[in-house]
């Protein structure tokens, strides 16, 4: 469904014009970590610059909080990443990410290039990325 910008309601492709990186399908256990308290959730998507998880039950967050994210790789450590709240839905959270550790940064990079299986397309999302800070 989409939701309305200006009077006028997006559509689906108004919403893929906005976004400007690709999303991967990704079904992974996972958590946020938000004022001292861990939330169980499940990563539905992710990209270069974030990621879309269901809201965690009771979950008491709101767009513009900053959590720790954390999400669960089959046969290595966790990905860990400081996160903002980008949008809250009745059933999913989106997330945008600024910081994360060297290892963490690797294994997403990984994941994303297989799931793709286009490792330049990752390259040239990343570069464009963070050429514009």
């Amino acid at each position: 469904m989409g939701g309305c910008r200006g009077g006028v309601m997006a559509t689906e492709s108004d919403k893929q014009e906005r976004r400007r990186h690709t999303r991967v399908d990704f079904r992974a256990d996972a958590r946020l970590n938000t004022d001292g308290s861990q939330w169980p959730c499940e990563l539905l998507n992710v990209s270069v610059k974030g990621a879309l998880l269901t809201r965690p039950e009771g979950w008491p967050g709101n767009e513009g909080d900053r959590s720790l994210l954390s999400i669960a790789l089959e046969g290595g450590a966790p990905v860990e990443m400081e996160v903002n709240v980008v949008r809250v839905e009745a059933e999913k959270v989106a997330c945008d990410w600024d910081m994360f550790d060297v290892a963490g940064f690797v294994q997403l990079r990984r994941m994303l290039e297989q799931q793709l299986g286009d490792p330049e397309l990752v390259a040239r999302e990343l570069t464009q990325l963070y050429s514009q800070d």
